[in-house]
């Protein structure tokens, strides 16, 4: 909820960074919360996100949702399998345009099918760092 807040009180903010994620549970929020939600949502300009620590896709969904004006987004621990929902799920977005993923370790194999996962997006790998450019 102090997200949400602090998003709505700042309605001109243009990047997010945030070290850990814990998103409410919406089946808890008062009526009060959910109206300040709604009007985060629809009066911020936040176009970067950067997240520490991915635990969860449905994050991503939480931020999509709150940021619906989202660009760029960025992560610096996630695991194989937890970008490939993630490439899933922003899919679904409506303006991100790059994804970079900080990634420690990578395989070959994976990075194959990485590539076959997203032929609508062009990959660059930099140091640790997987860009992911979305061809809209």
């Amino acid at each position: 909820n102090s997200i949400i807040g602090l998003i709505y009180s700042l309605p001109n903010l243009h990047s997010l960074s945030i070290s850990y994620v814990s998103i409410p549970q919406f089946r808890r929020l008062s009526i009060k919360d959910i109206d300040s939600f709604c009007r985060a949502t629809t009066d911020n300009n936040i176009r970067n996100v950067r997240i520490a620590k991915l635990n969860e896709v449905k994050e991503i969904c939480f931020f999509n949702h709150l940021c619906p004006r989202m660009e760029y987004l960025e992560i610096d621990v996630i695991s194989n399998d937890k970008l490939e929902s993630l490439i899933q799920t922003i899919q679904q977005t409506r303006y991100l345009c790059v994804l970079c993923v900080n990634m420690r370790k990578i395989s070959d194999d994976f990075l194959q099918k990485l590539q076959t996962m997203t032929k609508n997006y062009s990959i660059k790998w930099v140091g640790n760092e997987i860009f992911i450019k979305i061809k809209h």
